[in-house]
């Protein structure tokens, strides 16, 4: 008995060697094995830069267009402010990040943009983008009025 499991030790030994080999990396990176490798999470910058990045591509003469479609698809013209901290990993995996527009027309008028991103490739994409705040005029000034909240990671509307 005590012979056999020594035997069946070595078998394996020999197995798991091989495997290592062949799994290493070294023979064949890449494309072999379904999906993408695991990045890393991302990081406070990098979610900063993919949403950077992401409004100056689709940006014209510095003014990002958005169509709100919780606004009968009204067109905004929009002059980005800043990203507001903190972004967020979501409980998904992917990520969030709050930021501030100027109305195009007036600096006054101020909008709460969202955007969702989700890695791929290696890289963070935006995949959503949303107005979560919009300007309203209280009492004669501009305040930012609320059009949704979360509960975890789940958008509720505000009534």
């Amino acid at each position: 008995m005590r012979l056999f499991i020594i035997c069946l030790s070595i078998v394996f030994l020999g197995m798991s060697q091989l495997y290592a080999a062949e799994h290493a990396g070294k023979e064949h990176p890449g494309k072999e094995h379904a999906g993408e490798a695991v990045k890393k999470n991302f990081t406070e910058k990098d979610i900063k830069n993919a949403i950077t990045e992401h409004v100056k591509s689709l940006e014209k003469e510095g003014v990002f267009t958005l169509e709100d479609a919780d606004d009968q698809g009204k067109v905004l013209d929009l002059l980005f402010v800043k990203i507001h901290d903190p972004v967020r990993k979501l409980g998904n995996g992917n990520y969030f990040a709050c930021t501030d527009f100027n109305l195009k027309e007036t600096k006054e008028k101020l909008y709460d943009i969202d955007f969702w991103l989700e890695p791929k490739e290696g890289k963070l994409v935006v995949y959503k983008t949303k107005v979560h705040k919009d300007p309203r005029q209280v009492a004669g000034q501009w305040v930012k009025k609320e059009r949704y909240t979360f509960k975890g990671d789940k958008i509720v509307p505000v009534r």
